[in-house]
């Protein structure tokens, strides 16, 4: 089985935009086609999306293209788990109804004799307003109750915010090492972080850190396959 980790495409903010759709679709299309033969698993590890919140009748117009390959995807028999980040942490029902298992917290994967931990990383922040907000279940209500474009205008406001928050007050990816050797110390031989945008490989006495970069500037994306596993760029 081959697993593939990408994170941080942040579709909406209006970079590189068309090719971003553009390399994801090829992405998406390769393991599609590759699925017949070896069966393969796709972790999105947050914020794929800038802003994304889905009323219960309503899903943002402008993703609904990429809604759409990811169905595809997972139609082809590809196992697809979607990790809410800071950014899109309101992921809701309609990727459930395509077969998509979301994780709203870090999770841990055994597979191929390897234990792993996976984690957007955004809980290793002191960006903790914004995490309130977003688990805030009396504003999450509120936000409902909102006409859903001036709810998509406020959000991309609040992403904005959360953005130049995390700017400023991120952990470095040594903070994150750090916290992988405490991951290490506790059993896990992989230990997988998005949000920070810059990729890293780091190997030591055998376990593996791993920052998967990003989809906007770096198009790199980490793969799992007997037992081992690499960090590698998308060029199609």
């Amino acid at each position: 089985m081959s697993i593939y980790f990408i994170s941080d495409s942040h579709l909406g903010d209006g970079v590189n935009e068309e090719q971003k759709i553009e390399k994801l679709t090829s992405f998406f299309e390769y393991l599609r086609s590759a699925s017949p033969t070896r069966q393969s698993a796709l972790f999105i590890v947050g914020d794929l999306f800038d802003f994304y919140f889905e009323h219960k009748q309503v899903i943002p117009k402008k993703h609904l293209y990429i809604i759409s390959k990811l169905r595809e995807l997972r139609e082809s028999g590809v196992e697809i788990h979607y990790f809410a980040g800071n950014h899109d942490f309101w992921i809701g029902s309609s990727f459930k109804e395509m077969g998509i298992k979301i994780h709203k917290e870090p999770a841990i994967l055994e597979i191929q004799g390897k234990k792993i931990f996976i984690s957007h990383g955004d809980e290793f922040t002191n960006s903790w307003f914004f995490r309130f907000i977003l688990r805030n279940r009396v504003f999450i209500f509120l936000f409902y109750l909102v006409h859903p474009d001036m709810a998509y205008k406020i959000g991309v406001f609040i992403s904005r915010l959360s953005r130049k928050s995390s700017g400023k007050n991120i952990m470095t990816w040594k903070t994150l090492r750090k916290v992988t050797r405490e991951k290490f110390k506790k059993g896990f031989d992989i230990v997988i972080f998005g949000h920070i945008h810059s990729p890293k490989y780091i190997k030591e006495n055998g376990k593996v850190f791993i920052l998967l970069g990003d989809w906007e500037t770096h198009f790199s994306y980490g793969k799992l396959e007997d037992g081992k596993i690499i960090l590698d760029y998308w060029e199609k």
